[in-house]
């Protein structure tokens, strides 16, 4: 049962409708043999595995936190989750995997992995907004990104072929 709300629920809503959009523009369904991104979510889900660099949900000052404030490597219980927990689940993947950290508190943590040698089998693509609607810049970081993400991606064909 878990298994399957966290299928039904990965990036649900706007957030996955966003995400799929960018992925489709960066060429990712080409890469991995599918129609579209979409099929990530249903009949290719064994392709996906969602995450998060910190599981569980968090509140700051009765606020969801953002990532931001305070800074993840400033506090023990924070930093214990992502960078412990969250690199071993990666870890357990056992094969080449693109990693898409969605905003930037989330790629500075993927970062700081991938300089230690946390990530070994993790090709990490940089600079993908956030989906979230809240994320009023996204439209604005992705046209910027774009041709950048469409080689990060060409890149990681070349890895898995």
């Amino acid at each position: 049962m878990a298994i399957e709300t966290k299928k039904a629920a990965g990036l649900s809503g706007s957030m996955r409708q966003h995400i799929i959009g960018m992925l489709d523009e960066c060429g990712l369904p080409a890469v991995l043999h599918i129609e579209d991104s979409s099929q990530l979510f249903n009949t290719k889900r064994e392709l996906l595995h969602t995450t998060s660099v910190i599981k569980h949900p968090v509140f700051y000052q009765h606020k969801n936190y953002t990532g931001h404030r305070p800074a993840i490597s400033q506090s023990a219980l924070l930093s214990r989750y992502a960078f412990e927990c969250f690199p071993a689940e990666i870890e357990t993947l056992k094969r080449h995997i693109l990693l898409i950290p969605l905003g930037k508190a989330a790629e500075s943590v993927c970062l700081t992995l991938k300089e230690h040698s946390r990530l070994k089998q993790a090709m990490l693509l940089r600079g993908f907004p956030h989906p979230s609607g809240a994320n009023g810049h996204r439209f604005k970081q992705f046209r910027e990104n774009k041709q950048s993400l469409q080689e990060q991606i060409q890149h990681f064909a070349q890895l898995i072929q």
